[in-house]
């Protein structure tokens, strides 16, 4: 979408396009799909609703909060494996932290999974067995085991992605 400018002695002269988004002046450029900075590109590929309104919820606060706490926990646990050894109070003190975050990333889950109504034996049994193993990492610091009890709760958490869409 070209503009075309009138200038002062009545000659139409050719300008610059506008950003799809929000209409800045960016250069002439072939492409006819332009925006004046990555944000713009990026916004115009989220999805929207019907009011074009940002999908913000609480379904994607909790799941960026615990995306947050997840890395949290594996990346304290890296930390504390890295520190060297004069400073062992300091790896003692990233290993709570990951110990913590990965409490906090169970309990999480647990919510989440309560709420949506994934309450069945089999998700009752997969969160007392991963917070029975979260303990475990607690009282020998096994820090990955801790990690890998969140992932594979996670990942029975998120079983349900794998399966093949209903033809309804």
């Amino acid at each position: 979408m070209s503009t075309m400018a009138q200038v002062p002695d009545g000659e139409v002269r050719r300008t610059s396009r506008v950003c799809r988004r929000c209409g800045r002046g960016i250069a002439l450029d072939s492409s006819a799909d332009r925006f004046c900075c990555a944000g713009c590109a990026l916004a115009t590929r989220v999805p929207r609703d019907e009011n074009g309104d940002f999908p913000a919820n609480g379904t994607l606060a909790v799941a960026l909060v615990l995306g947050l706490v997840g890395f949290n926990q594996v990346l304290l646990a890296s930390l504390s494996h890295f520190v060297s050894e004069g400073k062992m109070q300091l790896a003692a003190r990233l290993q709570l932290g990951s110990l913590i975050s990965a409490g906090l990333f169970w309990a999480g889950l647990m919510i989440v999974q309560h709420r949506v109504g994934a309450r069945s034996a089999a998700d009752t049994i997969v969160m007392i067995l991963t917070a029975a193993i979260l303990a475990l990492a607690a009282f020998t610091g096994g820090l990955s085991c801790a990690a890998f009890a969140n992932v594979a709760a996670l990942g029975w958490s998120l079983r349900g992605l794998l399966r093949n869409k209903s033809s309804t």
